[in-house]
């Protein structure tokens, strides 16, 4: 039996979400291996852009390193944490008079089938 390392876990986690995204008609576009603050990118249908930082559990130096990110970058992020049936997402978002959105985490339930 072979042991899924923490690289195929994460991989198959932002394949799952990738396919959520497209679903609600969004391009995505995946940065694999870039380790970078990214790791996919959505363009909306309204033409909008948002990045997605994924993770197996949260981080809170992770999620202060992207708020940092969105508001010198005045960009949207969503830090989006692996739940048990589906994730757990943190809007970042610079657009507001403060800077930052700390939302309630939303969450998004979906059977994984895979």
């Amino acid at each position: 039996m072979n042991k899924m390392t923490r690289y195929h876990k994460g991989r198959r986690f932002e394949y799952q979400f990738k396919k959520f995204l497209e679903k609600q008609n969004c391009i995505v576009l995946r940065t694999a291996g870039s380790h970078g603050f990214a790791d996919l990118i959505a363009v909306g249908k309204n033409g909008e852009v948002i990045f997605y930082q994924l993770s197996y559990r949260f981080e809170k130096s992770k999620y202060e390193h992207l708020i940092d990110i969105a508001l010198e970058r005045k960009i949207r992020i969503f830090y989006v944490v692996k739940a048990k049936r589906g994730w757990d997402m943190y809007e970042i978002n610079c657009a507001t008079e403060r800077g930052i959105v700390q939302v309630q985490p939303s969450k998004v339930r979906q059977e994984e089938k895979e």
